[in-house]
């Protein structure tokens, strides 16, 4: 078996532009490295082990979103406006959270999404905090 580079090599050998080459045999994703936890990851885990102990929340999902190198690109991952954290309360409805740290506010699509929660009778909450969160989840 023949290594993805000689298989690059071979086909621009043979005459095949760059784009030909990196559709039939792309180049693997490098995910971008963090340099640590960001201020908004650390409240995300304050509020996990939160909604883990929280009689009302029947489940919940941290969603994953972000960027990946790919061919020199920068490519994101993830649905747009999809609040960080996901799930469904005990009483059936649709809960959204999404998670803020210090001065950061929601973007209009995070805020287009939360909306279409709200007029669904979904829960969606922007949570700074435990406290900001306990205030609407009781």
């Amino acid at each position: 078996m023949i290594s993805r580079e000689e298989l690059r090599a071979s086909m621009y050998a043979n005459g095949a532009d760059e784009d030909t080459v990196n559709r039939l045999c792309p180049l693997p994703i490098k995910r971008v490295k963090r340099t640590g936890p960001t201020p908004e990851h650390l409240v995300k885990e304050e509020i996990v082990v939160y909604l883990n102990r929280h009689p009302r929340v029947g489940w919940f999902h941290v969603m994953r979103t972000g960027m990946a190198d790919y061919n020199g690109r920068k490519v994101p991952f993830g649905s747009v406006g999809m609040p960080d954290i996901i799930g469904q309360m005990t009483d059936g409805r649709f809960l959204g959270i999404e998670v803020k740290a210090g001065k950061n506010t929601t973007s209009p699509a995070q805020e287009k999404f939360l909306q279409k929660i709200k007029r669904n009778n979904g829960v969606a909450i922007v949570a700074w905090s435990i406290d900001n969160l306990a205030g609407v989840l009781g």
